[in-house]
């Protein structure tokens, strides 16, 4: 509606403007989610509270959005201006980014501007360091601070990830490795001659070390397989830290049972440096820049995850904070006085700093909601983070029609994913990112009238699980309503009442039983998961297995539990009264999770054939013959997703990575 905008400072009424009454509509109108422009008010976005009401519903008006969001800093009784146009990520890559830029450029000047209270320091200024066809990753500062290694897929289809190194402000990347397996991250030596890296072969990592001016690579020690995400030198040059995990039988999927090793690069003796109890784990972290203190994510502390520091020389670990939401990365500012890290707390990844000194983590003025891995330069100046472009949508593709072609079910500029269909076929639950954060959504089987269930920041990878009179859903969620701590929730799917169903332990992977009575479910650490029944109305819950396994499916007769283990490829499955377990499936891959789904006389399994190419097949159980029932136009995610079959088995609904690609961001003038 049309309204008088607030008194202008000398007692003159403003233009007429158009007022937006809440953070809702605000979001609305500049195209972005609530937690977005929320932190954009830090960066000066004008928005308006009601006098002698702090903390009452704020209002904004668009001609100051507008003379905002164009100039950084316009008066606000300027002739309002169209609303910028605000395409969402699905726009190319490279104009995407400009428009991003631009908008960040301005909101940061602004930002200095305001905190400077008189003479402004330079702003901090942010523009693409990469903007290469393909995906880029994990960043890292030479020691002079000139230049910036990286992993990379290349410029080719269907590419492969490589370590690259390019000058700040001049030419091409100069390609460093070229095997056929994996590369990745790379870490500098103090002297800048060497790189380091890890190398991910079919069955084993290995770390290696080849020059920055060329030549033979040299393998120094194989480490367990898993994923990994941090190398770093010490500071004498003498030895690289890295996490491994500490047991075979942790799966390739899992992030849990790591620790912090340190490797000499002359004898090869091996070290560890932290001891986390299980479950806890511990596999991102970074050296101060005198070398004296080692700073560590511990995922699995106390709902949550810990940021420690400790010494290099070894000493008990010192408690910073407790992060209540999944954190990415961390690295050390220059001065060595703070950490940045990633988070997750506000739906998006974004970056975070933290005195060592202790307090509460701040944003940095940033406003970015798709931060990975920051890297600082040495003498503190520069900034560089992965900026991602990735969206899941929910497909249907249907079986036995000519061509199987698939078409969207659920889809928007955000994340959609681990979808599954009600017993009677007419309901899909799923994921979403939609609202600005994951949170759990219901909808029509076609995707239409979609429902949000939750607000509490429900996050998981996983799909929930029907009850079979389709009333209830079963899922896990990293946080839980009212900000209570994570775990295994019902949620009633007509009035959206929660509650929690077990009360002790890490229960994940729910899935309902045939007769509605149980809810079977994982719980445990890493190589020490086990499959537990628990009732459907609340109760203790009952081991069935006793190895490590994950993912349990009944068979619709009840007569079977499929699972998958921890310490081998493959689909297994034992009889639901006990017995001895078998081999079902041998060829389906751990990381692409729960993307199977158990029929009455088969399994449905994604896999892949290709980079960007995937298909789903049939697994027989009487003839053991497996065939080809449809293709799925792309790729599934790994590590998260789903696939689910319709009653019927005229159709089947599954995640698919509709766009993915990333460009390293460099930021001038950071402090």
């Amino acid at each position: 509606m049309n309204r008088t905008g607030p008194p202008a400072e000398n007692g003159a009424p403003n233009p007429i403007a158009d007022r937006l009454d809440s953070w809702k509509e605000i979001a609305a109108y500049l195209r972005r989610d609530e937690s977005t422009v929320r932190r954009w008010e830090k960066a000066g976005l004008p928005v308006h509270r009601h006098r002698n009401n702090v903390r009452a519903v704020v209002f904004a008006y668009k001609a100051e959005l507008d003379a905002w969001w164009h100039n950084g800093g316009a008066a606000p009784d300027q002739p309002p201006q169209p609303a910028p146009e605000r395409r969402p990520v699905a726009t190319p890559w490279i104009a995407a980014a400009g428009v991003v830029v631009l908008g960040l450029a301005l909101v940061l000047s602004r930002f200095v501007l305001a905190r400077s209270g008189g003479e402004a320091s330079p702003p901090l200024r942010v523009s693409p360091f990469t903007s290469y066809s393909g995906s880029v990753r994990m960043p890292a500062f030479s020691p002079d601070g000139e230049k910036v290694a990286f992993s990379w897929t290349g410029p080719s289809a269907p590419g492969n990830w490589d370590i690259y190194v390019k000058t700040i402000g001049n030419g091409a990347p100069l390609r460093l490795t070229t095997d056929s397996a994996e590369d990745s991250p790379p870490a500098w030596s103090p002297d800048g001659r060497q790189i380091a890296f890890l190398r991910a072969k079919s069955q084993h990592v290995e770390l290696c070390v080849t020059s920055v001016s060329g030549g033979p690579e040299r393998k120094l020690i194989e480490v367990n397989n898993g994923r990994y995400f941090n190398l770093q030198w010490t500071r004498d040059g003498k030895a690289i830290l890295f996490a491994e995990k500490t047991s075979p039988l942790v799966p390739y999927t899992s992030f849990d049972s790591s620790a912090i090793f340190l490797v000499s690069v002359d004898t090869l003796a091996k070290r560890q440096l932290t001891f986390p109890r299980h479950p806890e784990s511990d596999h991102r972290f970074a050296v101060s820049p005198d070398g004296s203190t080692l700073a560590f994510l511990r995922h699995g502390y106390a709902s949550g995850v810990g940021v420690f520091t400790m010494p290099m020389s070894g000493g008990a670990a010192k408690h910073l904070h407790t992060e209540p939401s999944w954190v990415g990365h961390i690295v050390w500012t220059a001065d060595g006085r703070s950490v940045i890290f990633t988070s997750k707390r506000e739906g998006g990844n974004t970056m975070f700093r933290l005195s060592t000194a202790g307090g509460e983590p701040q944003p940095l003025p940033i406003p970015e909601e798709s931060a990975y891995s920051p890297s600082v330069a040495p003498k503190g100046d520069r900034l560089a983070y992965v900026r991602e472009y990735f969206d899941i949508d929910l497909m249907r593709v249907d079986l036995g029609g000519a061509g199987n072609a698939a078409v969207r079910v659920a889809a928007s500029a955000r994340i959609e994913t681990a979808p599954t269909l009600s017993r009677d076929g007419r309901r899909l639950a799923f994921f979403s990112e939609q609202s600005g954060r994951r949170e759990l959504w219901l909808s029509n089987a076609d995707g239409t009238n979609p429902v949000q269930l939750t607000d509490f920041f429900a996050w998981d990878t996983l799909p929930p699980a029907w009850s079979p009179d389709g009333k209830h859903l079963a899922f896990a969620s990293g946080h839980g309503p009212d900000g209570s701590a994570h775990g295994l929730f019902v949620i009633d799917v007509d009035d959206k009442q929660v509650r929690r169903l077990a009360t002790e332990g890490e229960y994940w992977m729910p899935h309902w039983s045939h007769d509605g009575r149980w809810i079977f479910a994982i719980v445990g650490g890493a190589g020490n998961q086990r499959i537990v029944r628990i009732p459907a109305a609340g109760g203790p819950a009952t081991y069935l297995t006793q190895a490590a396994t994950v993912m349990p499916r009944e068979s619709p007769d009840g007569r079977y539990l499929y699972y998958l283990k921890g310490s081998s490829r493959g689909i297994w499955r034992m009889p639901a009264s006990g017995g001895a377990e078998s081999p079902v499936l041998d060829e389906f891959p751990h990381e692409l999770w729960s993307n199977w789904a158990v029929v009455d006389d088969g399994v449905y399994f994604a896999k892949r054939q290709e980079p960007g190419r995937a298909t789903i097949e049939f697994y027989d159980l009487a003839t053991r013959q497996t065939r080809r029932v449809a293709e799925m136009f792309g790729d599934p995610p790994l590590f998260e997703g789903g696939l689910t079959v319709a009653p019927d088995r005229r159709s089947i609904v599954y995640s698919r990575v509709s766009r993915s690609a990333s460009d390293i961001m460099l930021v001038d003038n950071f402090r």
